[in-house]
């Protein structure tokens, strides 16, 4: 049963994907965002309640993690021509980012158990993965 409902899931997931394909680079951003929290949602199998202050509280990490990968694609282009600037950029970045996940992962501890942020991790990994590999098809 449970295999039934990953298959249709990722039929689901797919068709969505499709879709979004077709619509504004904004628009994609923010619909595989959704996606990306749809999935990890069904993979922890929280109840509403958690359900709802976890998908909260993640948002609000990707939304920063999304941040701060936009300023590191800016912080790239502004040094371009300065190489050494380049990767002590690219470090300052990195290292705010293993920041942020620390931080999070802390907040993420108020709703899920250690084995669920272990399968958030892992989620967050099949969903990047079944997201490239729709995308070279």
């Amino acid at each position: 049963m449970k295999k039934l409902l990953y298959i249709i899931f990722i039929l689901l997931f797919v068709v969505s994907v499709n879709a979004i394909q077709a619509q504004t680079p904004q628009k994609k951003g923010e619909r595989i965002e959704a996606l990306k929290i749809e999935f990890v949602l069904k993979k922890l199998e929280l109840n509403d309640e958690d359900s709802k202050s976890f998908a909260f509280m993640y948002k609000s990490y990707l939304q920063e993690v999304n941040l701060l990968l936009r300023q590191k694609r800016e912080a790239r282009e502004i040094n371009k021509n300065n190489p050494q600037k380049l990767v002590d950029d690219d470090f300052y970045y990195d290292e705010k980012m293993f920041q942020l996940k620390k931080q999070y992962r802390k907040r993420f501890q108020q709703v899920l158990s250690p084995e669920q942020i272990k399968t958030l991790y892992i989620a967050e990994r099949e969903f990047r993965e079944e997201l490239i590999k729709h995308l070279k098809k």
